[in-house]
């Protein structure tokens, strides 16, 4: 089935994605002038030269994977060219969300189904944890899952044992500094994505590259509603996500997003998506459960 989007929403949504750059690219600047110390921090998982050098060799991919789409238009499994983005995350949006889970890790209690998940794969896919800990941080988030499906009032505080919050913020900022590059391809069925993802996968293993990671939101779609499917590939050292979904998806995505802004502006819990710095002090109207 073809997509429902108008063409009107697909040329403003390229539109959109070149201004969030220029924007991203300004507020960077600043970042990077200001926030030594953090900046410091992400650079002893990514050094800057490295990063630039990275962004580079994303844009080279970018060309190849059209190149390979062309084939599946010849085939006829493609209806028509993809809206292919790429995807960088700046200094400042990775030390954004660095600090927004960190922060959950040591206030669980703000967490939501969709970060306990997040910590789940970490858990899962790095190599850091320790065999012993991991058992420990699983049960810890399964209880954490319990709590949440009370009311806000009557959840229980549960933290992460002391142990196991250093090595897994280490590894939460690991993954988060390791998906910083990637490419977003956007089609009009599911079927077309399932296409391009073999050809992908086929891809890396032809020219000595790895999948690190696979997670199929389409199939299995997060607890917000969000479908994607999101494959971590590594050729050479240059680790690069890329995610298939569909117009309608992320025209849905978009609606998702507009929601949240628009209950954070009514003044309403949305942690999901603010940075909250580690130590701050979260307010009543911020979601905080009531004193008892």
């Amino acid at each position: 089935m073809a997509s429902s989007v108008s063409l009107t929403y697909k040329l403003r949504k390229k539109a959109q994605h070149h201004w969030d750059r220029v924007r991203g690219k300004v507020e960077n600047a600043l970042f990077l002038a200001s926030n030594r110390e953090a900046v410091r921090k992400i650079n002893a998982h990514l050094p800057y030269r490295k990063y630039v050098t990275r962004r580079t060799s994303l844009t080279a991919y970018k060309y190849q994977i059209l190149e390979k789409l062309s084939g599946l238009q010849l085939e006829g499994k493609l209806r028509r060219n993809p809206g292919i983005f790429t995807r960088t995350k700046t200094f400042k949006s990775m030390n954004d969300k660095i600090e927004r889970l960190t922060f959950k890790i040591d206030h669980p209690e703000f967490m939501t189904e969709d970060e306990t998940q997040k910590i789940r794969n970490t858990v899962k896919h790095s190599q850091d944890i320790p065999t012993d800990l991991r058992p420990v941080i699983l049960e810890t988030v399964d209880r954490i899952d319990a709590e949440l499906t009370k009311p806000r009032a009557e959840r229980k505080k549960i933290a992460f044992p002391d142990p196991v919050v250093g090595t897994l913020k280490e590894s939460i900022t690991d993954r988060i500094v390791s998906e910083a590059l990637g490419i977003r391809i956007i089609v009009d069925t599911p079927q077309e994505c399932y296409a391009i993802k073999e050809i992908l996968d086929g891809w890396a293993q032809k020219t000595g590259g790895k999948i690190r990671k696979a997670s199929d939101f389409i199939k299995k779609p997060t607890a917000y509603g969000y479908q994607s499917i999101h494959t971590s590939y590594e050729f050479g050292d240059i680790p690069i996500e890329i995610q298939l979904r569909t117009w309608d998806m992320q025209k849905k995505i978009d609606e998702i997003d507009r929601q949240r802004e628009a209950k954070a502006r009514e003044g309403q819990p949305l942690l999901m998506r603010i940075a909250v710095p580690s130590g701050a002090k979260i307010r009543k109207d911020q979601g905080a459960p009531p004193k008892k």
